[in-house]
């Protein structure tokens, strides 16, 4: 289910083509989400015991978005960093008279967060549209070139040596194994 949400994400036609039935996996997606958001609502609705249509408006919306975005979409971890950062930063300078020796009004540097979520969008967008932390699946792909980039210099010839591999001594694949595949 997972990777035919992963190929619908990436490109749908081609999803389609290579037969995963499309339909069934996005009508998937909105019931578990569905499902999800009502029971975060029952228990968001049990913990403060009162709801009312105000305490839902766009400017929530739009913070749940930026933590999506300043995190980075398809990683957990990431999209917790985001939320942590625009919950903890505002209400870190209220109160505050001074940080770190200088003196500053926090209450003003608090009432200024739109303008600040605003600009780290826009920063963070021109410099890594990724978002904090990227998706699981390239951070995977990013330890696998590094990987394979330490085993090519560590198989490099080092000089001297006779052999294929120049007196540099082999490194193991996997646990145990020269090559990576069973004993």
């Amino acid at each position: 289910m997972g990777r035919a949400w992963v190929a619908i994400r990436e490109d749908e036609d081609a999803a389609e083509i290579m037969g995963v039935p499309t339909f069934k996996f996005k009508l998937w997606a909105f019931v578990i989400g569905a499902g999800i958001g009502g029971l975060s609502g029952a228990l968001y609705a049990g913990q403060v015991q009162f709801v009312s249509p105000e305490g839902f408006n766009v400017v929530n919306s739009m913070f749940f978005l930026c933590a999506v975005v300043l995190g980075g979409q398809g990683n957990k971890l990431g999209v917790i960093l985001g939320a942590f950062i625009i919950v903890y930063l505002p209400n870190f300078f209220l109160g505050r008279t001074d940080l770190f020796g200088i003196s500053i009004d926090g209450d003003t540097i608090a009432s200024y967060k739109y303008l600040f979520f605003g600009l780290a969008l826009i920063i963070l967008m021109i410099f890594r549209p990724q978002g904090l932390l990227p998706a699981r699946q390239k951070l995977l792909a990013y330890s696998r070139q590094l990987y394979q980039a330490a085993r090519r210099v560590a198989l490099a010839p080092v000089g001297g040596g006779d052999g294929p591999t120049g007196g540099a001594k082999p490194v193991p694949d996997g646990p145990g194994t020269i090559d990576g595949g069973e004993r």
